[in-house]
């Protein structure tokens, strides 16, 4: 394949579903608040997607970084 045929890279997208343990609602959104600008301000870090999925009890999350290389670094960063 040549150069002129390659695609060119997109974001990488990194997806997850999960429930909260009962009781922890409002203790997992003020974390979200508090560490929302700190995930954001990460190399890579492009958007972010998400929050209760529709006549459910799960919540939706998409993270979407500039390579895999710095989605790996953000997710592996203490």
């Amino acid at each position: 394949m040549s150069t002129q045929d390659e695609i060119p890279q997109t974001l990488t997208t990194m997806e997850a579903g999960f429930t909260l343990v009962p009781g922890t609602e409002d203790e997992f959104w003020a974390e979200q608040e508090r560490i929302g600008p700190v995930v954001a301000s990460q190399p890579g870090f492009a958007a972010v997607i998400g929050g209760p999925i529709h006549n459910s009890e799960w919540l939706y999350f998409c993270g979407k970084f500039d390579t895999p290389s710095l989605m790996d670094q953000w997710y592996h960063r203490p």
